[in-house]
């Protein structure tokens, strides 16, 4: 599946229960279609002392969600869109489909 979106781009949350919130992504996994977008979908990991003499601790930390659970969100039009690729002479460009304006980077 290709994948459209980058590290770095700032998307909007489409569904679950962290719909409407915005974020920047921070990573990307790609062979599990998945993108962590930071302060959002936060969790909490508990976490083993690993040292008898350290106690455990619990951890918040952000949890990876669904690509097609995220859309790219535009600051200058304040709207989200899904991003389309034009291929120019030697060059792949991204657009945003709702508006056909190009996405630059």
């Amino acid at each position: 599946m290709s994948l459209k979106l980058k590290k770095g781009d700032f998307v909007v949350v489409i569904t679950g229960k962290n719909k409407g919130k915005k974020g920047r992504i921070v990573k990307i996994l790609k062979n599990k279609e998945r993108v962590i977008v930071g302060n959002l979908n936060i969790v909490k990991k508990h976490q083993k002392s690993l040292a008898s003499n350290k106690k455990g601790t619990i951890i918040y930390k952000e949890a990876s969600l669904h690509i097609s659970n995220v859309c790219y969100f535009c600051l200058q039009t304040s709207n989200f869109s899904k991003i389309g690729v034009k291929f120019n002479a030697q060059k792949k460009l991204r657009f945003l489909k709702k508006n056909n304006m190009l996405l630059k980077r």
